[in-house]
């Protein structure tokens, strides 16, 4: 899996306008600048995501340190699969819980004015260097064809907090070719206790790719978050319990395909972004295919938190030695009229295989926080508490996993799927 799309030849390099690409510096500006200046010629792409054209950014070979690094509409950045994005500003970066810690951030200026057809795609081939982290490579991806996303603090410098694009009020979006490093060093549980939650230093405790609202968004909408764009083909690993190449927690028309975790969770549709604030959020018509867990947390977790979600549909998933194969919750910290939920919507075609690498978390004060590596558990999990359904069909799934599964809607009633 994986699409090599040629580099535009007339593009703007982000070499041009100062960027070094040695690992050391801070190349924000220069490419800032690029982006600028490419707005400012002739040159475009013919169609971006939302169909017009968009000014070309191109980024060469080589190690590039962001942050922040904020789009303006109509740009399309094509980065070359031999080029690496890290964090700059080291680990002191992202200690202001009020920054947002990303290398790049997709938004509108208010909430009424969204962020335009922006795209940040892999181009060329290239292989070797940090790739060969992920040899082998699962039997059937290919990560040739994209360039890196590298957010381990251990390697970086980098603060665990990192993640790499924050998608937040933006209209018309390509994210495409992407494989991204994150650290799953098992974190000592009286640690995570001491710290409230947080995982530290270097264990990663950020999701790669942040879909969510704005701060403003209306409580009632129109929501102000990711609309009408696509994700496709990430290859992510080392991801830690609870997080890993995605978190979507608002979107509305947004199509996932082909993303590939291990550890952490593969796709993450936890919607807690919007809990206990003054604004707004929803996930409304998703659609997910060939979503790939290996030795995982979790391959999909539905997780409303009070947030009410629709018409998400999912199919072609599999769970290879993960804690849960698929899990369905309820937050049961709020009343049962105020937990939210995923209605008018499906999961088609999952398979779940257990295994003895799966990221068991370890109960802190009634609450997960750390994880062991150990077997996996059960395969399909459904809080009881939930007062919705997703409704499940063509399942497949071989154990053995100590706890039966739970209730689930299989077609048109709620039944216990056995494992082989």
């Amino acid at each position: 899996m994986g699409t090599t799309i040629t580099p535009d030849a007339v593009a703007t390099s982000v070499r041009s306008t100062g960027a070094v690409g040695d690992g050391t510096g801070d190349d924000t500006a220069a490419f800032a600048a690029a982006m600028d200046s490419a707005l400012a010629g002739s040159h475009r792409f013919a169609a971006g995501p939302s169909g017009q054209p968009q000014a070309v950014v191109y980024v060469p070979p080589g190690t590039y340190r962001l942050y922040r690094l904020t789009f303006k509409s109509d740009v399309r950045l094509e980065v070359d699969a031999g080029a690496v994005l890290e964090q700059a500003g080291g680990i002191e970066a992202a200690r202001n819980k009020s920054d947002a810690p990303f290398l790049i951030i997709w938004d509108g200026t208010s909430a009424t004015a969204p962020l335009r057809n922006v795209s940040v795609v892999g181009v060329g081939t290239h292989t070797g260097g940090v790739k060969d982290l992920a040899s082998p490579v699962e039997p059937g991806w290919n990560i040739d064809n994209s360039f890196t996303l590298n957010l381990d603090p251990k390697t970086t410098n980098a603060n665990q907090k990192i993640g790499a694009i924050q998608l937040l009020y933006v209209d018309g979006f390509l994210i495409q070719n992407v494989f991204s490093i994150q650290n799953a060093t098992l974190p000592d549980p009286a640690a995570v206790k001491a710290s409230g939650g947080s995982y530290p230093w270097p264990t990663t405790d950020k999701a790669a790719i942040l879909l969510r609202p704005r701060n403003d968004s209306p409580p009632n909408g129109p929501f102000a978050d990711p609309h009408n764009g696509s994700i496709l083909h990430q290859y992510n690993i080392n991801g830690s319990y609870g997080y890993g190449p995605n978190q979507i927690t608002s979107g509305h028309n947004i199509r996932v395909s082909q993303v590939y975790s291990s550890g952490g969770t593969a796709l993450r549709l936890e919607t807690d972004a919007t809990k206990k604030k003054s604004f707004g959020g929803e996930v409304r018509g998703l659609t997910a295919d060939t979503i790939m867990g290996v030795n995982c947390n979790r391959a999909v977790s539905f997780a409303p938190h009070g947030q009410k979600n629709y018409d998400v549909h999912v199919t072609q998933v599999v769970a290879r030695s993960c804690h849960q194969g698929v899990i369905e919750s309820a937050d049961e910290s709020l009343g049962a009229a105020a937990r939210g939920g995923f209605w008018d919507s499906t999961m088609n075609s999952v398979a779940v295989v257990g295994g003895l690498q799966a990221q068991d978390p370890v109960q802190l004060g009634g609450s997960a926080g750390a994880w062991k590596i150990g077997a996996s558990v059960q395969s399909f999990a459904r809080d009881a508490k939930a007062t919705w359904d997703v409704v499940f069909s063509n399942l497949s799934c071989q154990g053995p996993f100590p706890s039966p599964a739970n209730p689930i809607m299989i077609g048109a009633t709620r039944q216990v799927p056995t494992c082989q």
